[in-house]
């Protein structure tokens, strides 16, 4: 043991060991406008009422589901896969809410905002760990027992986490 520790410092000394520097430059941000504005928009019509923790982790199954590369090559054909997200629904209520012209009401949610663009950019500069352990769906019980029914796939996954009120899992 204590030669090798000798050897590593002789080494370092001559020069041929070197620590490899941390490479300053993040890695480049792969979104578009549009893709953010889309996550935005389906962040705040699933889940602007819930705190940060669950925001935050729809945002992971978001990102989860580009990066798997089985639900859409970018962020806005992930959110906007028929039935992918309730909120994108032509009956469901928040469609109204989300489909509002312009990204200027998004101001009216600068909480959403900032929690969402930050865990995006965390993920894609690799600083965060993801609290949904790769979860790529999510649901709320509550709400769909009120509705009467569970999602048609709910049989077939395999629950990663649970946070807030919802319930985060892997197909």
């Amino acid at each position: 043991m204590r030669f090798c520790i000798v050897l590593i410092l002789i080494l370092m000394a001559a020069g041929w060991l070197q620590p490899r520097p941390a490479d300053p430059t993040p890695p480049p941000f792969p979104f578009s406008t549009d893709d953010v504005d889309a996550l935005l928009r389906t962040v705040v019509g699933e889940v602007r009422s819930q705190g940060d923790l669950e925001i935050a982790a729809v945002v992971h199954v978001i990102y989860n589901r580009w990066r798997s590369g089985r639900f859409g090559k970018t962020l806005r054909h992930v959110v906007w896969k028929k039935g992918a997200f309730s909120c994108w629904n032509a009956d469901d209520p928040n469609r109204v809410v989300i489909s509002q012209p312009g990204v200027g009401y998004l101001a009216r949610y600068t909480r959403i905002r900032n929690i969402a663009l930050a865990t995006l950019r965390n993920r894609v500069a690799r600083s965060m760990v993801d609290p949904t352990y790769g979860a790529n769906h999510y649901w709320h019980p509550e709400a769909m027992r009120i509705k009467g029914q569970a999602p048609y796939w709910a049989a077939n996954f395999e629950v990663c986490s649970k946070i807030g009120s919802g319930v985060f899992c892997r197909l």
